[in-house]
C-alpha cells in the first residue's frame, strides 16, 4: 500500500490501525510524508484517545472507531 500511494497517488486512503504484520501507524507516517500525499481515513476499534490524537499528530484526515455505520465512511 505504502509503494502504491508513493507510486501513483491515490486521492483517499482508508486505513486500519491493526494491520497483520505493521502498525497502521507506521504505513500512515510514510503516507503522509510527502506535500501530495492523500486524504488519509482511519479506521480502529480501540477508543483511546492517545491513539486518536497521536493519528492526528501524524497528519490523519479523519479518525472513525468501528463499528462505525457506513454513512459516517461515505
Amino acid at each position: 500500500a505504502v509503494r502504491v500511494c508513493h507510486e501513483r497517488t491515490p486521492q483517499l486512503v482508508v486505513l486500519d490501525m491493526m494491520l497483520p504484520g505493521r502498525s497502521g501507524f507506521l504505513v500512515l507516517e510514510k503516507i503522509k510524508g510527502n506535500p501530495e500525499s492523500p486524504a488519509v481515513i482511519m479506521l480502529t476499534a480501540n477508543e483511546g484517545k492517545r491513539h486518536m490524537a497521536y493519528a492526528l499528530s501524524l497528519g490523519v484526515d479523519e479518525f472513525i472507531v468501528k463499528p462505525a455505520p457506513l454513512e459516517d465512511l461515505i
